[in-house]
C-alpha cells in the first residue's frame, strides 16, 4: 500500500509539474481560420485592366535560433544550480535527523510511508534517492532550456517542504 500510494504521488507530482511544452506541427493548426495570404499576382482593376504591383518593402529577416558561440556557452551546473541543490540535500539531511531527534524524545512519525518509528538508514535509504532524482530533473529542464528559470521550481518545492517538516518535527519534539 505504501508504494502504491508512493507510485501515485511521484506519478502526479511527476505530470503536473515536469510536462514539457509541445510544439505544433503545421497538421494541427486549422487553415480555415487563419487569413489569406497576399498573392503574387496582380489585381485587375475595372474588370480588364491590370493595377500596378505594389512593392511591400524588405521581408523581415527569418527567426533564427542558435546556440551560444563556443566561448559564451553556459553551463548547466552553474553556481545557483549546485546552491540551489545544496539547499535541497541540507533541507532532506535536517527533516531526517530532526524527526530522529523527535523519535528519542517520544514523538512518532507523521508519514503513513515511513511508519510510525522508522530507522535512520530506512529514512536516508528515501529522502538520499529521492534528492538525487529532484536535482537531475532540475538539471534535464536547465539543460533543454538554460533561458527559462523553470528548473528552479522542483527543487525549491522539495526543499521548501523539508524546511517545514523540520520545524514541526522541532516543534513536536519541543512539546514532548
Amino acid at each position: 500500500m505504501r508504494r502504491l500510494f508512493l507510485y501515485i504521488l511521484l506519478s502526479t507530482s511527476t505530470y503536473v509539474c515536469g510536462q514539457e511544452h509541445q510544439q505544433r506541427s503545421e497538421n494541427t493548426v486549422e487553415f480555415a481560420a487563419l487569413p489569406d495570404a497576399p498573392s503574387a499576382t496582380q489585381q485587375f482593376v475595372n474588370g480588364g485592366t491590370p493595377a500596378p504591383l505594389r512593392s511591400l518593402g524588405t521581408a523581415p529577416p527569418a527567426l533564427l535560433i542558435q546556440s551560444l558561440p563556443p566561448g559564451k556557452a553556459r553551463r548547466t551546473a552553474d553556481r545557483s544550480f549546485v546552491l540551489l541543490t545544496l539547499f535541497q540535500l541540507a533541507a532532506s539531511i535536517a527533516d531526517v535527523e530532526s524527526t530522529q531527534h523527535g523519535l528519542a524524545n517520544g514523538a512518532a512519525e507523521g508519514n503513513p510511508l515511513f511508519g510510525s518509528h522508522p530507522s535512520r538508514a530506512f529514512q536516508y535509504g528515501v529522502a538520499l534517492p529521492l534528492s538525487a532524482g529532484i536535482a537531475a530533473w532540475s538539471y534535464k529542464l536547465k539543460r533543454t532550456a538554460p533561458q527559462s528559470r523553470h528548473w528552479i521550481i522542483p527543487q525549491v518545492i522539495y526543499g521548501l517542504i523539508h524546511c517545514g517538516a523540520t520545524i514541526r518535527n522541532l516543534q513536536m519534539a519541543g512539546h514532548k
